[in-house]
């Protein structure tokens, strides 16, 4: 088999771009940690598969000890739990290729967070089940924490509505939430270490929308330095309404 490359996620104005006009969507959020993705794969035939973000990893083709760190765990199990978890929120057997995606983080992966320096682990952020990507709510038990596995939900996770008529009025609120996760990671916390977190993965909550990756963004903190994502600007809510009443005004329904 080869690879499944995983998606990359885009910016704010990508989702902003697909979705404008579409009305109120809701948004989860989760922290994203700073670390190399990891992906465990299970094809038809039952066997299960290492990848990084593009390629297949073995022994002596490594990604920072994930796939040998993976050869001590009853990945089985993880993906029994995902077959379940499938059946239970859809009604029908799970199709293959399934996907359990995550980041492989702590040690000395990256450097510059909080979660840097912990023993290495597995934060689970998403699951894809044939060609769809699935709601993360439907696999909240898919971890093994005594195996250093873990899953986002775990962690904090934040809420949105996003009016996509007006997508500029959330800015501000998305600009606080990563303020905060940048200012205290709630995952190095978690874990009992202070520090640098490095932002927030934001997907919408319905199954439809969820499956589209396009639908996907992150927000970066302006202290993460390696960061190559722009970081997304405060909105001035006067201003923003002083615009909106005079277009209202200027563009009457007999004008147009």
């Amino acid at each position: 088999h080869s690879a499944i490359k995983y998606p990359s996620t885009g910016q704010f104005r990508n989702a902003t771009k697909l979705l404008r006009g579409k009305g109120k969507i809701a948004y989860q959020g989760t922290v994203k940690l700073h670390g190399t993705n990891g992906n465990l794969v299970m094809f038809e035939d039952g066997k299960i598969y290492c990848q990084s973000k593009e390629r297949m990893l073995a022994e002596g083709c490594d990604n920072a000890g994930f796939w040998a760190a993976m050869q001590d765990v009853d990945l089985h199990e993880l993906f029994a739990k995902v077959k379940v978890g499938f059946y239970e929120a859809n009604g029908f057997e799970a199709t293959y290729p399934i996907i359990i995606s995550g980041e492989w983080a702590g040690g000395n992966i990256q450097n510059g967070v909080a979660i840097n320096g912990l023993e290495k682990f597995f934060c689970i952020f998403g699951v894809k089940v044939g060609e769809d990507w699935q709601p993360l709510d439907d696999y909240y038990n898919i971890q093994d924490n005594a195996s250093n596995i873990y899953n986002a939900l775990q962690f904090p996770t934040y809420e949105v509505e996003i009016d996509f008529d007006q997508p500029e009025l959330v800015q501000n609120k998305l600009v606080e939430i990563t303020e905060a996760v940048e200012a205290e990671c709630p995952v190095g916390e978690f874990f009992g270490k202070s520090g640098v977190g490095e932002g927030v993965v934001w997907k919408p909550i319905d199954r439809d929308l969820v499956a589209d990756t396009e639908t996907w963004f992150k927000v970066k903190g302006e202290k993460h330095s390696v960061s190559k994502v722009k970081t997304l600007a405060a909105v001035d809510p006067e201003k923003l309404a002083s615009i909106n009443d005079f277009v209202n005004y200027a563009c009457t329904e007999a004008r147009m």
